[in-house]
């Protein structure tokens, strides 16, 4: 079974899930091709459809609601989980969030992590040693998953 990463939702026509540029930079930070990346990750975002911009400098309309709904419809007992973003994590009912530790929710999965969402907005991202370990974690979930499918 391949982590499966929960996003918000994508801005592309395609609908594509991680397909672009967040895709993009998740990928480079693990050393691959856009196309190996999405091929190694099951992905879903809470969101059908990307919400359009809010009125502020950043960011984008978010509907709350609707992502706690399509979040409490993910069964992701057994799963290992990558939330991409505050936002996400707050419709797993997460508050109190530490990037890149492991957590549970309680709903029997294997693991959550939480990575800051990976837009271009997000600074969280400019200091260099912040993107090395999230693509470390990516690439240890890639193998722990691996391993887990073997022993299967």
């Amino acid at each position: 079974m391949k982590p499966l990463l929960i996003g918000e939702a994508s801005n592309l026509p395609s609908g594509e899930v991680f397909g672009g540029r967040s895709g993009e930079r998740l990928a480079l930070l693990c050393g691959m091709t856009l196309e190996r990346f999405l091929e190694s990750f099951e992905r879903v975002n809470l969101l059908d459809r990307w919400p359009g911009r809010s009125g502020g400098a950043k960011g984008h309309l978010f509907d709350r609601e609707e992502a706690r709904r399509s979040a409490d419809r993910l069964d992701l007992r057994g799963r290992i989980a990558v939330l991409a973003g505050l936002r996400v994590a707050s419709a797993f009912g997460l508050r109190r969030v530490e990037f890149l530790k492991r957590t549970c929710l309680g709903r029997g999965e294997s693991g959550i992590w939480v990575v800051p969402h990976p837009s271009g907005i997000v600074r969280w991202y400019n200091e260099e040693s912040n993107g090395r370990r999230v693509g470390n974690l990516l690439r240890r979930l890639l193998k722990l998953c691996a391993a887990s499918s073997v022993r299967s």
